[in-house]
């Protein structure tokens, strides 16, 4: 990223307790429920301690705004930099997203199989037609590797039979890309 290495820390639940770079260092507690807790009214509060955040759905984080649907899926994120509309289908897979910067619309699709793996991600033009599309080649329920026509690929290495978890990722440059 921009701020250089990012890591991440998780509980014994694999829920996220914090995220650290160069640039900034961010928390989050979860009551004996699993409820993500509201820091900045914890500390108003008592310290400590903090208040659960209704249904996990934040609605302001860090300048930014969320919005959900009836189902809790985020629907809208606002900030400084602008605004993304997210689509969802009936599965509750994500099929679009909208990012809104001043006067400038990018669009984003997404195509699944019938087991609900995640097999195309494409960008949209002002037709809604796709282009610079990335495809995703699956082994059983494991992401096998990336495909970006004409451009770069990855393949994901994994430890064993049973793991869902790549060991490694092995990158390669499209001919002519350094």
């Amino acid at each position: 990223s921009r701020q250089g290495v990012t890591d991440y820390f998780y509980d014994t639940t694999g829920r996220i307790t914090a995220c650290r770079n160069e640039a900034y260092l961010d928390s989050w507690q979860y009551d004996a429920a699993a409820n993500l807790l509201d820091r900045r009214q914890g500390e108003t509060a008592q310290a400590g301690a903090g208040s659960v955040v209704p249904f996990n759905r934040i609605t302001s984080y860090r300048g930014l705004h969320y919005r959900y649907d009836e189902y809790g899926r985020v629907v809208e994120k606002r900030g400084r930099n602008g605004t993304q509309h997210y689509r969802w289908d009936a599965e509750h897979r994500l099929t679009e997203v909208a990012v809104i910067r001043g006067s400038t619309v990018r669009r984003y699709g997404y195509v699944y199989d019938a087991p609900g793996r995640r097999v195309e991600k494409h960008e949209l033009d002002a037709e809604g037609k796709p282009y610079n599309r990335t495809t995703f080649l699956w082994d059983g329920m494991r992401l096998a590797q990336e495909c970006r026509l004409g451009r770069s690929s990855s393949l994901y290495i994994y430890s064993d039979q049973g793991s869902h978890e790549p060991l490694a990722r092995v990158d390669r440059a499209a001919p002519g890309e350094a």
